[in-house]
């Protein structure tokens, strides 16, 4: 989504950056006093080797569920792929939760000392999560016990905020300022962001965007919003033209699994067209669906200012929280334009 340097915030091409970027940034960061750097891999930067030369003193593993599948020929090969973050060329220690037969093989696997973390009670691991009545939760493990605070909703959240906290202890920060961090409201864009309408009013559905780009990732947000939806859930997916068709179907049954869903607009069509993107997304019949009633809406996409159509990149539509929230099949950026009877096509 983007890069930021102290209080700066550049875009983002990329999840990380080509080899030289990255490297131009770290000495941006150096230069201007930073002693430390959180960053996100790709498999695809381990592919094309964006990150050699970085070696990281610690790696976070959370889970692998079915993405990059237009990239990776396999799920084996996209393990392996992450797999190569956890080898002595780019990582020094690892932490890796367990939750998931991934988790465990890629311990099991790992060529670099590793701990790993598990929210499970029947999974052996050197650190365990006990969720209490959200936000909070504890951590048991070699540093005792932790009290923290789960600002996002969602049990997936609460694993995020607990590896953050642990790789904070294994970096060797204090306890009580690793408590104090986790407590601190985190904004990241298009993270079970809440956005409002430029006028906001009090029957104003709630408005959530989440990066949900995969099954599992779909499935986790909606588990983590029904609960406190005390009306309908309406679900607008997103599914870039360009990426792995075959996790569509999948997202969109999910998505249907509970009370109808409204179909989304043609957003982020990339070469794949928005047609064939909805009919993908989309197999049973949703029409219209308004009314009284609180409701929420989980958008399955980022919150690029950019979409590529047929491989030129258009500025999009979300420039405050009314667009990227609001809009929808009335947005101009959006709409197909109609014909004037009579005159040229356009």
């Amino acid at each position: 989504v983007e890069t930021r340097l102290g209080s700066r915030r550049l875009t983002s091409a990329r999840t990380t950056p080509e080899a030289t970027d990255l490297h131009a940034i770290f000495a941006m960061m150096l230069e201007e006093g930073s002693t430390a750097a959180v960053m996100e891999v790709s498999s695809h930067a381990l592919r094309q080797y964006r990150v050699d030369g970085a070696v990281f003193d610690v790696a976070l593993f959370t889970n692998l569920s079915q993405d990059h599948l237009d990239f990776h020929p396999t799920m084996e090969d996209y393990f392996e792929a992450k797999g190569t973050l956890f080898t002595p060329e780019h990582s020094r220690r690892g932490l890796i939760c367990v939750d998931d037969a991934w988790g465990a093989r890629l311990a099991a696997e790992a060529t670099v000392p590793v701990e790993t973390l598990t929210s499970r009670p029947d999974t052996p691991a050197d650190w365990v999560v006990r969720q209490g009545r959200w936000p909070h939760f504890t951590i048991d493990g070699p540093a005792g016990r932790l009290g923290l605070h789960c600002h996002l909703p969602g049990a997936f959240n609460v694993i995020n905020t607990a590896m953050a906290a642990v790789a904070l202890l294994t970096l060797g920060h204090d306890a009580a300022a690793v408590t104090a961090a986790m407590a601190q409201e985190p904004v990241v864009p298009g993270r079970m962001e809440r956005v409002a309408a430029t006028s906001p009013h009090d029957d104003d559905p709630r408005a959530i965007v989440d990066y949900a780009h995969t099954p599992d990732a779909v499935d986790s947000a909606l588990r983590a919003l029904r609960p406190t939806t005390t009306g309908r859930l309406v679900v607008v997916l997103g599914a870039g033209g360009d990426r792995d068709r075959g996790k569509r179907a999948v997202m969109g049954r999910i998505a249907e699994s509970g009370q109808p869903p409204e179909r989304g607009p043609c957003d982020h069509p990339g070469r794949g067209g928005g047609g064939r993107r909805r009919r993908d997304c989309w197999s049973g019949d949703a029409g219209e669906r308004g009314g009284p009633g609180r409701r929420h809406r989980a958008g399955g996409r980022d919150r690029q200012e950019h979409d590529p159509v047929e491989g030129q990149h258009r500025p999009g539509p979300r420039k405050g929280p009314r667009d990227r929230a609001g809009r929808g099949r009335h947005d101009p950026h959006l709409r197909r334009p109609r014909r004037r009877a009579g005159g040229p096509r356009r």
